[in-house]
């Protein structure tokens, strides 16, 4: 599992991937060049958040 979130929201995706797996995640930043969007809002995203 895998989620992509913008600055604003990484707090709320850390929390859903929690809550959602029962397990604590792996966070990396993207690289600039990446055009992923938040799944929370339309920005560009900032991070990913991952499992092991």
């Amino acid at each position: 599992m895998q989620k992509f979130s913008c600055k604003e929201h990484i707090g709320y995706a850390l929390d859903m991937f929690v809550a959602e797996q029962k397990d604590f995640p792996i966070m990396d930043e993207l690289p600039t060049d990446v055009d992923e969007l938040c799944e929370y809002c339309e920005e560009k995203a900032a991070y990913i958040v991952s499992s092991k």
